[in-house]
């Protein structure tokens, strides 16, 4: 049962938690329009319309913002309850009553662990739902450039690939789809001059669609006297065009549910590789994030009288060295043989010095 002090402490971790999810979200849109604003001015579109792009943008990427700093804003939000706290004295009144230091983290503990269940809310079911906004670039919010996509996997093993697609009005030209065996043998090939995409129909629309078949030993598409032409309208498919967008997105897979990656594993669309090492992540990260917490609390968890800033200070270099190397760890360093490796790295390192801080208070 949560006692007075402890809905003290919790209701001004809220406060700070909000402040610091404006504060920080906000500097990281500022910091990115900065280096980015000629992209989205490259073409003269008008004003209104460029703050329109700017505004969907980064309307949709604020969650996923979120979800890459969401153990910094907790620990922010936490250390600046405990640092006020300390600040007024009042951490000495609470232990002249008798409750010890350790008593007065268990609030701001729970608080993370809430924060931490906002972080797998918004990154199991927020981000995968406006996963092909969020695979959108800065020059091409609207989705009018036109792409070339290169044997991207399809449904029953095949290989689609087109010279030009344009998301936005939904539309392939120059399609060519192989269709193989389970085995990956070549079986026929369908090419179109136009697929556009039918949404309640939910399959592409092709125009002078065409299947072109050759019954082979060698698997291998044969001259044009030799091969069957069939009339083909319709083209039946798992690509999308919000799927083939967030397909050509460098980190597209992390932004997927697990569900969603288990599905493409088991089409084998993905490396099982991969899929295990964002699975490894995606349940590491919420330890992280908390460890993140255990690591900076200490510090403003004293009797003695210091120096709120020089506290601040190695609250700061503790927790931005775990944030580095856990950065390093997930993202650039990857250990193939071992992907669970790659992701518990850090929490192995770190766990033990905030242990060795938790278990040091003078309480």
């Amino acid at each position: 049962m949560l006692t007075t002090l402890d809905r003290y402490i919790i209701r001004h971790f809220m406060v700070n938690y909000l402040i610091a999810i404006a504060s920080m979200i906000g500097l990281y849109v500022v910091l990115d329009l900065f280096f980015n604003l000629d992209e989205f001015v490259e073409s003269d579109r008008g004003v209104l319309r460029v703050l329109r792009n700017i505004l969907s943008y980064y309307g949709y990427n604020m969650f996923l913002y979120f979800a890459q700093i969401s153990g910094v804003i907790t620990l922010f939000a936490g250390a600046c309850t405990l640092a006020r706290m300390q600040k007024a004295n009042e951490l000495v009144g609470i232990m002249a009553a008798g409750t010890s230091l350790h008593r007065v983290a268990v609030p701001v503990v729970l608080a993370g662990l809430a924060a931490n269940l906002l972080w797998i809310v918004d990154q199991e079911v927020v981000i995968p739902r406006f996963a092909p906004k969020l695979a959108r670039a800065h020059e091409d919010v609207e989705g009018d450039r036109a792409r070339d996509l290169h044997f991207i996997s399809d449904r029953g093993n095949a290989l689609l690939t087109a010279w030009d697609f344009q998301p936005r009005l939904k539309q392939i030209r120059e399609l060519v789809v192989l269709r193989r065996d389970a085995n990956g043998s070549f079986t026929d090939c369908i090419t179109a001059d136009q697929a556009t995409w039918d949404e309640q129909a939910r399959h592409w629309r092709l125009e002078r669609g065409v299947i072109h078949s050759r019954a082979s030993a060698a698997g291998e598409l044969g001259s044009s006297d030799q091969s069957e032409r069939t009339p083909i309208e319709v083209y039946e498919s798992d690509l999308t065009p919000d799927e083939l967008v967030l397909r050509q997105a460098t980190m597209w897979h992390d932004l997927l549910s697990l569900h969603q990656l288990r599905q493409l594993e088991e089409r084998n669309y993905v490396d099982p590789k991969e899929v295990s090492r964002i699975r490894h992540a995606r349940f590491a990260l919420p330890f992280m994030n908390l460890l993140l917490l255990l690591l900076g609390i200490p510090f403003f968890l004293t009797r003695e009288p210091s120096g709120v800033l020089v506290q601040s200070a190695k609250c700061l270099f503790n927790a931005g060295l775990c944030f580095t190397v856990t950065f390093l760890s997930h993202n650039v360093v990857h250990w193939e043989m071992f992907p669970a490796l790659t992701a518990w790295f850090p929490l192995m390192v770190f766990a033990p010095v905030a242990i060795i801080y938790l278990d040091g208070l003078k309480t």
